[in-house]
């Protein structure tokens, strides 16, 4: 572990008591799994810069951390040191500087965010990367670049493009086969109902919005779940994935309380996948289906847009 600002700490195993002084911003970094050597090399090296006392930040295997201390949204640049030839964006505005990437920041009060590397843009033609290069990362499959003329390759989980920037004008790179992150879903990972006990026949519905293929949702008899968004959301599209075996009907019910229901009509398709389009605002979702007592296929993703 290191610390990130002039004050003296103590860590003990899985305590950290700080020293006695007037109350200060403080950002404590912590390296679980680095050795003595590589501590000292971390505590040595440079770090990312904001350009406001109110905001924190932290560059940590890859991942830019931005901590806003302050009760007031706040708006600031944050210099990212990053060494060697390539270098590495994150979601949203960027331009490149001799020593890294100057990032764009607009941070909610009291807000912490976690920034994982969507793409990586290298030079080519043995040239370095032209100071001033601007980069808008969409999703972890495209960016936009501005700026100096030049040839660069973009790199998004193995996959690469070839981009050529002309002075003046918007570039704009989709690395093929490379996935959107963060998926537009607004089911996955969400709270769904039932809960323990489940009616009998029914499996653990959450396997449905877990974002793993080798689980799945059984419905049982007529088997209904319920999809809590944690606040009114747009949802335009019902996308249902299904195993091998008979897909049962399926409609959509929507709630803004969860206790009303309004339908909103049958999910159609053919094979294993079954889909919706609809556009409404409401909190809950509900799939009822007509499965039958035994057999039959199995819910493998549930996905709302």
């Amino acid at each position: 572990m290191r610390e990130r600002a002039a004050s003296a700490l103590t860590v003990h195993q899985d305590e950290i008591i700080l020293a006695d002084g007037p109350a200060a911003p403080l950002l404590v970094e912590g390296l679980p799994g680095a050795s003595p050597r590589t501590l000292r090399e971390r505590a040595t090296a440079p770090t990312p810069r904001t350009g406001s006392e109110a905001v924190r930040a932290a560059l940590t295997d890859d991942h830019l951390s931005l901590f806003n201390l302050s009760d007031e949204p706040v708006t600031t640049r944050v210099d990212v040191p990053q060494t060697g030839t390539p270098r590495l964006l994150f979601e949203g505005h960027q331009t490149l500087t001799e020593g890294g990437t100057a990032y764009d920041a607009d941070i909610d009060a009291a807000e912490a965010r976690l920034l994982p590397p969507r793409l990586t843009v290298r030079p080519l033609d043995g040239r370095p990367l032209p100071v001033g290069l601007r980069a808008r990362v969409v999703d972890g499959s495209m960016v936009e670049l501005t700026g100096p003329a030049c040839r660069v390759q973009v790199t998004a989980q193995g996959r690469s493009e070839v981009a050529v920037v002309r002075a003046g004008r918007t570039t704009t790179v989709t690395v093929k086969r490379a996935t959107a992150y963060p998926l537009r879903d607004l089911a996955l990972g969400r709270t769904v109902f039932p809960t323990s006990p489940l009616p009998p026949g029914m499996s653990d519905p959450s396997a449905a919005v877990d974002g793993d293929p080798a689980t799945a949702w059984t419905p049982g008899p007529n088997g209904r779940l319920v999809v809590d968004l944690g606040a009114p959301l747009r949802v335009r599209e019902i996308r249902t994935e299904w195993t091998g075996g008979h897909v049962p009907g399926l409609r959509a019910e929507f709630s803004s309380d969860g206790l009303a229901y309004t339908p909103a009509g049958q999910l159609t398709g053919r094979g294993r996948d079954r889909h919706l389009s609809t556009d409404i605002t409401a909190r809950y979702v509900a799939l009822a289906t007509d499965a039958g007592h035994e057999g039959g296929a199995r819910l493998i993703h549930l996905s709302l847009q």
